[in-house]
Protein backbone atom coordinates (compact mmCIF):
# COMPACT_ATOMS: atom_id res chain seq x y z
CA UNK A 1 0.00 0.00 0.00
CA UNK A 2 3.08 2.49 0.95
CA UNK A 3 4.55 1.56 -2.24
CA UNK A 4 1.65 2.62 -4.77
CA UNK A 5 1.29 5.54 -2.93
CA UNK A 6 4.84 6.49 -3.18
CA UNK A 7 4.21 6.35 -7.27
CA UNK A 8 1.49 8.63 -6.86
CA UNK A 9 1.63 11.52 -8.96
CA UNK A 10 1.69 15.44 -7.96
CA UNK A 11 1.52 18.16 -9.61
CA UNK A 12 4.05 20.79 -9.37
CA UNK A 13 4.41 23.92 -10.55
CA UNK A 14 8.60 24.74 -11.84
CA UNK A 15 9.86 28.05 -13.56
CA UNK A 16 6.68 28.64 -14.82
CA UNK A 17 5.80 25.15 -16.01
CA UNK A 18 3.13 22.42 -14.89
CA UNK A 19 4.70 19.10 -14.38
CA UNK A 20 3.86 15.78 -12.74
CA UNK A 21 6.40 14.33 -10.26
CA UNK A 22 6.35 11.09 -7.83
CA UNK A 23 5.87 11.67 -4.37
CA UNK A 24 9.01 10.15 -3.86
CA UNK A 25 10.78 11.84 -6.05
CA UNK A 26 9.77 15.07 -4.56
CA UNK A 27 11.28 14.15 -1.17
CA UNK A 28 14.01 12.61 -2.55
CA UNK A 29 15.29 16.45 -4.06
CA UNK A 30 14.57 18.14 -0.96
CA UNK A 31 11.46 20.09 -1.63
CA UNK A 32 9.31 18.38 0.88
CA UNK A 33 9.49 17.14 4.15
CA UNK A 34 8.57 13.19 4.23
CA UNK A 35 4.32 13.34 4.25
CA UNK A 36 2.73 11.06 6.60
CA UNK A 37 0.09 8.72 4.51
CA UNK A 38 -3.84 9.08 5.28
CA UNK A 39 -4.40 5.86 4.28
CA UNK A 40 -1.55 4.06 6.25
CA UNK A 41 -2.52 5.78 9.79
CA UNK A 42 -6.38 4.88 9.30
CA UNK A 43 -5.03 1.37 9.14
CA UNK A 44 -2.73 1.82 11.71
CA UNK A 45 -5.81 3.27 13.82
CA UNK A 46 -7.88 -0.11 13.03
CA UNK A 47 -5.49 -2.39 13.96
CA UNK A 48 -4.30 -1.16 17.40
CA UNK A 49 -7.99 -0.68 18.08
CA UNK A 50 -8.36 -4.40 17.00
CA UNK A 51 -5.92 -5.47 18.96
CA UNK A 52 -7.22 -3.64 22.18
CA UNK A 53 -10.79 -5.22 21.47
CA UNK A 54 -9.27 -8.82 21.21
CA UNK A 55 -7.00 -8.48 24.36
CA UNK A 56 -10.38 -7.67 26.32
CA UNK A 57 -12.23 -10.34 24.73
CA UNK A 58 -9.48 -12.84 25.85
CA UNK A 59 -9.43 -11.06 29.29
CA UNK A 60 -12.91 -12.09 29.77
CA UNK A 61 -13.05 -15.41 28.51
CA UNK A 62 -9.60 -16.77 30.69
CA UNK A 63 -11.73 -15.29 34.31
CA UNK A 64 -14.57 -17.02 33.44
CA UNK A 65 -13.60 -20.61 33.95
CA UNK A 66 -11.61 -19.60 37.19
CA UNK A 67 -15.15 -18.15 38.18
CA UNK A 68 -16.65 -20.78 37.32
CA UNK A 69 -13.84 -23.52 38.94
CA UNK A 70 -14.52 -21.17 42.27
CA UNK A 71 -18.32 -21.12 42.55
CA UNK A 72 -18.17 -25.06 41.91
CA UNK A 73 -15.77 -25.68 44.94
CA UNK A 74 -17.68 -22.94 46.99
CA UNK A 75 -20.98 -23.68 45.59
CA UNK A 76 -21.75 -20.31 45.71
CA UNK A 77 -23.53 -18.54 43.35
CA UNK A 78 -21.14 -17.02 40.02
CA UNK A 79 -20.52 -13.36 40.20
CA UNK A 80 -19.33 -12.00 36.81
CA UNK A 81 -16.37 -10.56 37.63
CA UNK A 82 -16.06 -6.62 36.93
CA UNK A 83 -14.89 -5.72 33.57
CA UNK A 84 -12.40 -3.45 32.48
CA UNK A 85 -13.11 -0.20 31.03
CA UNK A 86 -13.01 -0.27 27.42
CA UNK A 87 -9.93 1.31 25.92
CA UNK A 88 -9.77 5.00 25.18
CA UNK A 89 -10.56 5.44 21.76
CA UNK A 90 -7.41 7.19 19.82
CA UNK A 91 -6.77 10.54 18.20
CA UNK A 92 -6.90 9.58 14.48
CA UNK A 93 -6.15 12.06 11.64
CA UNK A 94 -8.62 14.22 10.40
CA UNK A 95 -7.66 13.08 6.84
CA UNK A 96 -9.83 9.69 8.57
CA UNK A 97 -12.00 11.20 9.83
CA UNK A 98 -13.58 13.09 6.99
CA UNK A 99 -13.29 9.84 4.99
CA UNK A 100 -15.68 8.23 7.64
CA UNK A 101 -18.85 10.03 5.55
CA UNK A 102 -17.53 8.98 2.22
CA UNK A 103 -17.03 5.70 3.03
CA UNK A 104 -20.73 5.32 3.67
CA UNK A 105 -21.42 6.44 0.04
CA UNK A 106 -19.30 3.96 -1.41
CA UNK A 107 -16.87 6.86 -2.89
CA UNK A 108 -13.32 7.51 -1.34
CA UNK A 109 -12.56 11.35 -1.69
CA UNK A 110 -8.99 11.47 -1.97
CA UNK A 111 -7.08 14.74 -1.64
CA UNK A 112 -3.77 16.18 -2.80
CA UNK A 113 -1.67 15.75 0.00
CA UNK A 114 1.22 18.26 -1.32
CA UNK A 115 -1.63 21.12 -1.04
CA UNK A 116 -1.61 20.19 3.24
CA UNK A 117 2.14 20.10 3.26
CA UNK A 118 3.24 23.02 0.93
CA UNK A 119 4.18 26.19 2.97
CA UNK A 120 1.24 29.48 2.22
CA UNK A 121 4.47 31.80 0.91
CA UNK A 122 6.36 29.30 -1.62
CA UNK A 123 5.30 29.17 -4.86
CA UNK A 124 7.23 26.48 -6.00
CA UNK A 125 6.96 24.36 -3.16
CA UNK A 126 10.35 25.84 -1.25
CA UNK A 127 11.58 26.54 2.10
CA UNK A 128 12.88 29.78 2.52
CA UNK A 129 16.13 28.59 2.88
CA UNK A 130 16.11 27.00 -0.20
CA UNK A 131 14.31 29.76 -1.71
CA UNK A 132 17.34 32.38 -0.28
CA UNK A 133 20.15 29.05 -1.88
CA UNK A 134 18.01 29.13 -5.21
CA UNK A 135 18.24 32.82 -5.47
CA UNK A 136 21.84 33.43 -4.35
CA UNK A 137 22.50 30.42 -7.31
CA UNK A 138 20.83 32.70 -9.92
CA UNK A 139 22.97 35.38 -8.79
CA UNK A 140 25.90 34.00 -9.17
CA UNK A 141 25.47 32.84 -12.80
CA UNK A 142 24.31 36.35 -13.65
CA UNK A 143 27.45 37.38 -12.71
CA UNK A 144 29.77 34.38 -14.38
CA UNK A 145 27.40 35.55 -17.43
CA UNK A 146 27.98 39.13 -17.37
CA UNK A 147 32.06 38.26 -16.56
CA UNK A 148 32.33 36.03 -19.83
CA UNK A 149 30.91 38.93 -21.78
CA UNK A 150 33.34 41.71 -19.79
CA UNK A 151 36.25 39.24 -21.00
CA UNK A 152 34.60 38.56 -24.59
CA UNK A 153 34.98 42.39 -24.74
CA UNK A 154 38.27 42.96 -23.39
CA UNK A 155 39.42 40.33 -25.81
CA UNK A 156 37.70 41.72 -29.07
CA UNK A 157 39.41 45.47 -27.91
CA UNK A 158 42.79 43.46 -27.34
CA UNK A 159 42.68 41.61 -30.80
CA UNK A 160 41.69 44.81 -32.44
CA UNK A 161 44.72 46.77 -30.90
CA UNK A 162 46.94 44.30 -31.46
CA UNK A 163 45.42 44.18 -35.07
CA UNK A 164 46.28 47.90 -35.66
CA UNK A 165 49.67 47.98 -33.83
CA UNK A 166 50.33 45.20 -36.79
CA UNK A 167 48.96 47.19 -39.96
CA UNK A 168 50.83 50.48 -38.11
CA UNK A 169 54.33 48.58 -37.76
CA UNK A 170 53.62 47.40 -41.79
CA UNK A 171 52.73 50.64 -43.29
CA UNK A 172 55.78 52.25 -41.71
CA UNK A 173 57.68 49.54 -43.04
CA UNK A 174 56.45 49.81 -46.41
CA UNK A 175 57.35 53.61 -46.10
CA UNK A 176 60.44 52.78 -45.33
CA UNK A 177 61.14 50.58 -48.46
CA UNK A 178 59.58 53.14 -50.63
CA UNK A 179 61.92 56.11 -49.32
CA UNK A 180 65.29 53.70 -49.70
CA UNK A 181 64.21 53.10 -53.17
CA UNK A 182 63.80 56.52 -54.17
CA UNK A 183 66.92 57.31 -52.77
CA UNK A 184 68.73 54.15 -54.29
CA UNK A 185 67.11 55.01 -57.66
CA UNK A 186 68.22 58.96 -57.45
CA UNK A 187 71.91 57.75 -56.65
CA UNK A 188 71.72 55.66 -59.52
CA UNK A 189 70.54 58.42 -61.54
CA UNK A 190 73.47 60.57 -60.64
CA UNK A 191 75.83 58.28 -61.01
CA UNK A 192 74.65 57.75 -64.79
CA UNK A 193 74.74 61.46 -65.18
CA UNK A 194 78.35 61.71 -63.61
CA UNK A 195 79.19 58.95 -65.76
CA UNK A 196 77.49 60.22 -68.87
CA UNK A 197 79.67 63.69 -68.24
CA UNK A 198 82.83 62.12 -67.77
CA UNK A 199 82.30 59.77 -70.75
CA UNK A 200 81.22 62.55 -72.84
CA UNK A 201 82.68 61.63 -76.16
CA UNK A 202 84.50 65.12 -77.39
CA UNK A 203 84.43 64.42 -81.55
CA UNK A 204 80.92 64.21 -80.71
CA UNK A 205 80.72 67.48 -79.31
CA UNK A 206 82.66 68.97 -81.83
CA UNK A 207 80.47 68.03 -84.75
CA UNK A 208 77.21 69.57 -83.46
CA UNK A 209 79.19 72.98 -82.88
CA UNK A 210 80.51 72.71 -86.30
CA UNK A 211 77.16 71.64 -87.39
CA UNK A 212 75.29 74.83 -85.17
CA UNK A 213 78.15 77.33 -86.42
CA UNK A 214 77.40 76.23 -90.30
CA UNK A 215 73.96 76.83 -89.89
CA UNK A 216 74.37 80.16 -88.37
CA UNK A 217 76.64 81.04 -91.12
CA UNK A 218 74.33 80.19 -93.63
CA UNK A 219 71.57 82.30 -91.96
CA UNK A 220 74.36 85.10 -91.98
CA UNK A 221 74.59 84.90 -95.78
CA UNK A 222 71.21 84.71 -96.73
CA UNK A 223 70.43 87.58 -94.80
CA UNK A 224 73.46 89.58 -96.82
CA UNK A 225 72.22 89.04 -100.08
CA UNK A 226 68.68 90.11 -99.07
CA UNK A 227 69.87 93.57 -98.16
CA UNK A 228 72.32 93.58 -100.87
CA UNK A 229 69.15 92.92 -103.16
CA UNK A 230 67.32 95.90 -100.74
CA UNK A 231 70.34 98.06 -101.56
CA UNK A 232 70.20 98.03 -105.33
CA UNK A 233 66.21 98.56 -105.25
CA UNK A 234 66.87 101.40 -103.29
CA UNK A 235 69.19 103.10 -105.65
CA UNK A 236 67.66 101.70 -108.97
CA UNK A 237 63.50 103.24 -107.76
CA UNK A 238 62.86 106.27 -106.79
CA UNK A 239 61.77 108.31 -103.26
CA UNK A 240 59.12 106.11 -102.61
CA UNK A 241 61.20 102.91 -103.34
CA UNK A 242 63.74 104.26 -101.39
CA UNK A 243 61.45 105.51 -98.49
CA UNK A 244 59.82 101.62 -98.47
CA UNK A 245 63.13 99.92 -98.66
CA UNK A 246 64.34 101.93 -95.69
CA UNK A 247 61.55 100.78 -93.55
CA UNK A 248 62.18 97.19 -94.35
CA UNK A 249 65.51 97.44 -93.65
CA UNK A 250 64.96 99.31 -90.32
CA UNK A 251 61.82 96.54 -89.90
CA UNK A 252 64.71 93.57 -89.88
CA UNK A 253 67.21 95.69 -88.26
CA UNK A 254 64.72 95.54 -85.07
CA UNK A 255 63.88 91.94 -85.94
CA UNK A 256 67.20 90.72 -85.68
CA UNK A 257 68.35 92.98 -82.82
CA UNK A 258 65.31 90.93 -81.34
CA UNK A 259 66.22 87.39 -81.59
CA UNK A 260 70.14 88.46 -80.95
CA UNK A 261 68.91 89.87 -77.91
CA UNK A 262 66.69 86.69 -76.61
CA UNK A 263 69.55 84.43 -77.62
CA UNK A 264 71.77 86.37 -75.13
CA UNK A 265 68.99 85.57 -72.57
CA UNK A 266 68.62 82.45 -73.86
CA UNK A 267 72.00 81.53 -73.63
CA UNK A 268 72.58 83.26 -69.68
CA UNK A 269 69.63 81.53 -68.55
CA UNK A 270 71.10 78.30 -69.74
CA UNK A 271 74.66 78.73 -68.18
CA UNK A 272 73.18 79.71 -64.96
CA UNK A 273 71.12 76.72 -64.81
CA UNK A 274 73.91 74.86 -65.94
CA UNK A 275 76.01 76.23 -62.52
CA UNK A 276 72.60 75.99 -60.36
CA UNK A 277 72.33 71.95 -61.00
CA UNK A 278 76.19 71.71 -60.82
CA UNK A 279 76.19 73.14 -57.29
CA UNK A 280 72.98 71.17 -56.32
CA UNK A 281 74.66 67.87 -57.64
CA UNK A 282 77.67 67.89 -56.41
CA UNK A 283 77.12 66.74 -52.74
CA UNK A 284 75.01 63.72 -54.77
CA UNK A 285 78.02 63.11 -57.19
CA UNK A 286 80.16 62.86 -53.81
CA UNK A 287 77.97 60.48 -52.03
CA UNK A 288 77.32 58.37 -54.78
CA UNK A 289 81.06 58.00 -55.91
CA UNK A 290 81.18 57.05 -51.94
CA UNK A 291 79.06 54.00 -52.55
CA UNK A 292 78.17 52.83 -56.07
CA UNK A 293 75.04 51.02 -56.86
CA UNK A 294 75.46 47.40 -58.57
CA UNK A 295 72.82 46.33 -60.19
CA UNK A 296 73.17 42.40 -60.72
CA UNK A 297 70.18 42.14 -62.68
CA UNK A 298 71.46 44.09 -65.48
Amino acid sequence: MGERNKDRKVLVERDGKFELMNLQDIESQGFLPPISNANSSENDAQQSSARSSSSAVSGVTKEEPAAKIQGSSTEEPAAFPPQPPPPSPKARPSSAANSEPSKGNGKSNHRIQSANVCPVTSTYCLSPRQKELQKRLEQRREKLKREEELRKIEEEKEKKKENDIVFKAWLQKKREQVVEMRRIQRAKEIEDMSSRQENRDPQQAFRLWLKKKHEEQLKEKKTEELRKQEECLFFLQGTEGRERAFKQWLRRKRVEKLVEQQAVKERTRQFRLEAKRSKQFQPYVSEARSFRFTDHYN
